[in-house]
């Protein structure tokens, strides 16, 4: 049997009849606390460099480029780099970094590109081989400056100075209204948009969400001296806060995204540097070394008993197996993840060089026949084991045969969801004394009814009836709005297949929505319309006003993240129009409704043959073709196959 090792992962369990497992750790790197090393794969990728961008400066005769990148950089000779005056940029070529031109600074994040005899406007680009060209289009839009005698530092480079010496501080009102400053020290002030700040109540800010970062304008900022100071309105009580300076630092400092500032509305504070209070304070801020995961302190008595810490000797019969794991690539050599591997009966472990793989089998020889289960403790320093025991006290109970059942209530306007996990021994029995241990993603657990209705392998969630009325189509983002819009579009396929007309009015505003988008109704801010990408060729839409565009900007839809919202649930909901509308689907130009809209919005920076390429290919298709396959770019081929 094959067991993938999926990081996340938490008790995950097999019932095992006769057989004896095998499992394949790539990358391992002890078991028991005994080295053992095995091969660790990688597959190589583009973004296994990281990202970057570029800075410059001229004066003196000599051209400073500057790439910020966000991982590290260990190999000069991967940079090349290309500078010529503009009148000349015609005979480019790429130079391999040297240590005359090229050097590292904060810790590999930045190279440093210096290049003499320059004057008067200069071209220049970047490569890191394998990874990204800046600009993309270096040959024909390369990057430019302007050399003068004198020095010209531009707007946008900072003075060189420690990010130590700028603090920050955050107090919040118990009237929810939020003061957060920032000094810059003694330095020339970078000006109020080179201000960002993200807050939002701790129930919205969970794991995997992106807040916005909202870039200082006058309505809520406004410079004291050296100082910036933004008046904000708190969401909650209970408050997430993260600060951004654009070009120099966070705050906090390191994992701002997964460690922002926690905090609550009661005239305590949060922050770092001097300037902040500690009363209050409920942000410690993180150390280096790399992510580790922490796991909670409650341990549960239960009927299995396990060695906490087993002997290095894993040919000795056991009942928990501790595999460590090296962090692929060498970015963290200090790093690895932790596996447990427990048994319902003793076991011994056999390692087999030629295939690494390790077999399990009873210690008196034969087929095993029990329970096999896979905990995942968290990535931490090599040989830290601070969480290996945890799941101690939830080893041998598993979900046996669980259901889930719904029922919604109108008179309440609340729906309900059953999860019964019907908690098992390896024995299959019910009465066992072991505990289960339930999993929720954070952003769910707020609507499970806790307590009393989640005890002994049973949770009750209860929601708000979902709305259908497609309110939210004048003014959101698109990832928020397709989640919406798909949402509106699956309970009208529901209504029409139970025969219910719940699905008039949702139709009519499903249609009105999309109408909006595709701009046959050209009403919405320009900021939520579609937009074509005339460097890549695809489609993005504005999320917020910020002139920084990065990975985490508009929830990554310009790094075009999480298409699968940002896109196809609109194509969901077009197949729907398109399969109860035909004749909506199907009107010729100039109403450009439909696909034909989606299609020629599209193509709209391209010549008329494409255009009218692209409108015969879409004709040519029905929805469920267009729509087919797996993943948003599959159900976005009838844009690029008109190129």
């Amino acid at each position: 049997m094959e067991m993938p090792l999926v990081r996340g992962a938490s008790m995950l369990s097999h019932v095992i009849k006769s057989a004896n497992p095998v499992v394949k750790p790539f990358c391992l790197s002890s078991i028991n606390g005994k080295h053992i090393s095995l091969d660790c794969p990688l597959e190589p990728s583009a973004g296994d460099g990281g990202g970057g961008h570029l800075e410059s400066e001229c004066h003196g005769g000599v051209l400073t480029i500057t790439l910020h990148n966000s991982k590290i950089i260990r190999d000069l000779s991967k940079l090349q780099w290309s500078a010529e005056t503009k009148g000349n940029w015609g005979k480019r070529y790429m130079r391999t970094c040297d240590t005359a031109h090229c050097s590292l600074q904060d810790g590999g994040k930045t190279v440093k590109i210096r290049v003499s005899q320059a004057s008067g406007t200069m071209a220049f680009a970047v490569n890191y081989i394998g990874h990204y060209l800046l600009p993309p289009d270096w040959g024909n839009h390369p990057e430019e400056v302007t050399c003068g005698n004198k020095r010209h530092v531009p707007d946008h480079v900072m003075s060189r100075r420690g990010v130590g010496d700028i603090t920050m501080t955050g107090t919040c009102s118990t009237s929810q209204n939020m003061r957060i400053v920032v000094d810059m020290g003694k330095d020339a002030f970078p000006g109020l948009n080179k201000f960002q700040y993200a807050l939002e109540s701790q129930s919205t800010w969970v794991s995997g969400w992106v807040p916005p970062m909202r870039t200082c304008d006058a309505s809520h900022c406004h410079r004291q001296g050296n100082t910036v100071v933004i008046s904000a309105k708190a969401p909650a009580q209970d408050y997430k806060l993260a600060v951004n300076v654009i070009g120099l630092t966070t705050f906090p400092r390191t994992y701002w995204l997964d460690r922002p500032y926690t905090g609550r509305c009661d005239g305590s504070s949060v922050g770092d540097g001097s300037s902040s209070s500690s009363s209050g304070q409920t942000h410690t801020t993180s150390s280096g070394g790399g992510a580790q995961t922490s796991a909670p302190h409650t341990v549960a008595t239960t009927h299995q008993t396990f060695t906490a810490m087993p002997t290095g000797d894993f040919s000795q019969p056991n009942k928990k197996f501790i595999l460590e794991l090296n962090e692929p690539g060498s970015d963290l050599p200090d790093q690895t993840r932790k596996f447990i591997l427990y048994f319902s009966s003793p076991v011994v472990a056999r390692l087999t060089s030629s295939s690494d793989e390790l077999q399990f089998e009873p210690q008196g020889g034969g087929k095993f026949t029990g329970l096999l289960q896979l905990a995942y403790a968290g990535s931490s320093k090599r040989g830290d084991r601070q969480w290996v025991n945890f799941f101690d006290a939830y080893a041998g109970v598993y979900a046996n045969y669980p259901s889930v059942k719904y029922c919604v209530s109108g008179s309440a306007g609340k729906s309900y969801v059953s999860f019964d996990w019907n908690p098992a021994d390896v024995s299959g029995d019910t009465t066992r004394d072991g505990k289960l241990l339930m999993v929720a993603m954070p952003h769910h657990v707020s609507s499970y009814s806790y307590p009393p209705t989640c005890s002994n392998g049973h949770c009750m969630r209860q929601s708000s009836v979902p709305k259908t009325t497609c309110s939210y189509c004048a003014h959101t983002d698109s990832y928020n709005g397709g989640k919406a819009l798909g949402m509106s579009t699956r309970l009208a396929s529901i209504s029409r297949a139970f025969g219910t007309d719940h699905h008039h009015k949702t139709d009519t505003s499903i249609k009105n929505c999309l109408e909006k988008w595709l701009r046959v109704q050209d009403s919405l801010d320009n900021m939520w319309k579609f937009h074509y990408d005339t460097v890549w060729g695809g489609l993005y839409l504005r999320a917020t006003s910020s002139q920084t565009v990065d990975w985490g900007v508009d929830y990554g839809f310009p790094y075009y993240n999480d298409h699968h919202f940002h896109l196809g649930y609109y194509l969901y909901a077009l197949a729907y129009i398109a399969k109860h509308y035909p004749d909506w689907a199907k009107a010729p130009p100039p109403s450009l409704q439909g696909w034909q809209a989606f299609c020629y919005m599209a193509m709209s920076p391209m010549d008329s043959s494409h255009k009218t390429r692209a409108a015969n290919y879409v004709k040519g298709k029905t929805p469920q073709q267009l729509v087919g396959g797996t993943g948003a770019a599959s159900s976005l081929l009838f844009i690029y196959a008109s190129t």
